[in-house]
């Protein structure tokens, strides 16, 4: 689909927040790297040292995982929601 130069006027603004970086990768982003179903000692040795963006800031993998109580994780969407659900969805911001 194509926008003219009139929807492109009237079209809202969405703010995309500070340009500022904020350290760690995207939860997302590590969880598709990984091969499924993955137990969680794997998950540990293989992504425990990655740094994870959160509200809270940067935290290991491994932080997260061991205040869950997961032993295995089915699918990418499962340990994104087992994170998420440990880390809270709010926006990571930058320190």
């Amino acid at each position: 689909m194509h926008m003219s130069d009139e929807d492109a006027e009237t079209a809202p603004t969405v703010s995309l927040g500070a340009d500022e970086p904020v350290d760690g990768a995207p939860i997302a982003r590590v969880a598709a790297r990984l091969h499924y179903p993955l137990p969680r000692s794997q998950l540990v040795a293989r992504a425990g040292e990655v740094q994870i963006r959160t509200p809270a800031g940067p935290t290991t993998l491994a932080t997260i995982i061991e205040e869950t109580d997961a032993q295995i994780f089915p699918t990418a969407a499962a340990l994104i929601g087992t994170v998420r659900e440990s880390t809270g969805d709010a926006p990571a911001v930058a320190e």
